[in-house]
């Protein structure tokens, strides 16, 4: 069955909100076996839903709409689809008694305005919200199921596992089967150039490389009438695949890379420091999320200034005045350092220029160098990258956690 999205609101449009609905929702509804063909997003405009809503019903079986289910002059879904049903507007006694009593348990006066929350388009049913005042609805009309949630993310989850999951799994007779394989140190197009001459012969399992942050990953979904099959087809596709991405594939088993690179790190026996100055603890904080890292990581230093480097991980202070904070040879030395004053075997440091001031012809901003050092054996790496502030720092944790994986690796 096609799936289709329609968020509702002009702040979605306008980008004061982050619409992570759609995120959610897809992954949900590809789980139950819907496959998510279109994603919408319309402003509060009842003549522009109006269109959405017929476009739609023409292409689609299974229509999610976010938002707009509010108590305002401007929360308009639910009587937009009415409309565009030829359906009136009910009130729901009971879902009028489920409002009141959430303002009663919390000693609150309920609105007038509120009371637009419990009517619901006549061929409709009520979807209960255990979390705030609008009630979701469903519809089904001819063959097309229309399901109306909250905007508001900790209404629509809860919302859509416990009242729209037991509607959808009895829809689709198919069964949709992912896989993804996660890649570091490949780019897309030389990606294609090694597995292209599966992915244009394999419809189903369907391949489709997507790139992310500093890498491309893999995604293989087979749809099937049987979990069995769907997985047999998985580990099929795997089988063909791997020869060629063994050596860019830290995982397809939804692990991160620094899950994997802690793992590594524990069964080499190994333990880490590490030393920051552009990206500021962000690649230490990557690294502590992981659970059990307690038992590798030892130390983390943030050593932005160069008096910092110097006294805290005896960054020799000739040395920067003759390289430059900025440099290989300092970023090995924040690695040796970090490392022997933490008694760790392996040491990593990171100086470079987030901008977007600090550059110069010789180091531009985007320039980011890094040293690494395990069991006493040191490398120097120099990366350049474009962006914003935000998006150099994180792609210097990125290569930072692919070159451990490298170096664990060898």
């Amino acid at each position: 069955m096609i799936g289709e999205i329609i968020c509702v609101g002009n702040e979605i449009l306008i980008g004061d909100t982050l619409n992570t609905n759609t995120r959610y929702l897809s992954k949900s509804m590809t789980t139950l076996g819907i496959e998510v063909a279109y994603q919408v997003v319309v402003g509060d405009h009842e003549e522009r839903l109006l269109e959405a809503i017929e476009t739609a019903r023409r292409r689609s079986d299974v229509i999610v709409f976010t938002g707009g289910l509010g108590p305002t002059y401007d929360d308009m879904t639910k009587e937009t689809v009415a409309k565009a049903l030829e359906m009136t507007m009910v009130l729901d006694e009971e879902a009028l008694d489920d409002i009141r009593r959430f303002f009663e348990l919390r000693k609150r006066t309920m609105a007038d305005a509120n009371r637009k929350q419990a009517y619901r388009p006549s061929g409709g049913r009520i979807l209960k919200n255990e979390n705030g005042t609008a009630p979701g609805i469903y519809i089904k009309n001819e063959e097309t199921h229309y399901i109306l949630l909250p905007g508001p993310p900790r209404e629509l989850m809860p919302m859509f596992e416990n009242e729209v999951t037991p509607i959808l799994e009895v829809l689709s007779s198919d069964v949709i089967t992912s896989r993804i394989f996660q890649l570091s140190g490949i780019g897309e197009s030389d990606l294609a150039e090694i597995i292209g001459h599966i992915m244009d012969v394999s419809d189903n399992p369907r391949i489709a490389p997507y790139a992310k942050l500093g890498s491309v990953n893999i995604r293989v979904t087979a749809i099937t009438k049987t979990k069995e099959e769907g997985k047999k087809q998985i580990e099929d596709t795997t089988a063909l695949l791997m020869p060629y991405l063994e050596p860019y594939c830290y995982s397809y088993d939804n692990k991160s890379l620094e899950e994997v690179v802690v793992q590594m790190i524990i069964e080499k026996n190994h333990s880490i420091a590490i030393a920051e100055s552009c990206t500021g603890g962000l690649l230490s904080s990557r690294i502590i999320n992981v659970p059990g890292v307690s038992r590798i990581y030892k130390n983390g230093f943030v050593t932005y200034s160069n008096g910092s480097k110097e006294t805290w991980l005896n960054v020799p202070h000739a040395l920067i005045l003759k390289e430059g904070a900025v440099s290989e040879a300092v970023a090995i030395a924040m690695a040796e350092g970090v490392a022997k004053v933490s008694d760790a075997s392996i040491g990593v440091g990171i100086s470079g220029i987030a901008g977007p001031d600090g550059g110069t012809p010789e180091k531009p901003v985007g320039m980011v160098c890094m040293g690494f050092t395990i069991n006493g054996k040191s490398i120097g790496t120099t990366f350049h990258f474009n962006g914003n502030r935000k998006k150099i720092r994180d792609y210097s944790v990125w290569y930072a956690l692919t070159t451990l994986y490298s170096l664990l690796r060898a």
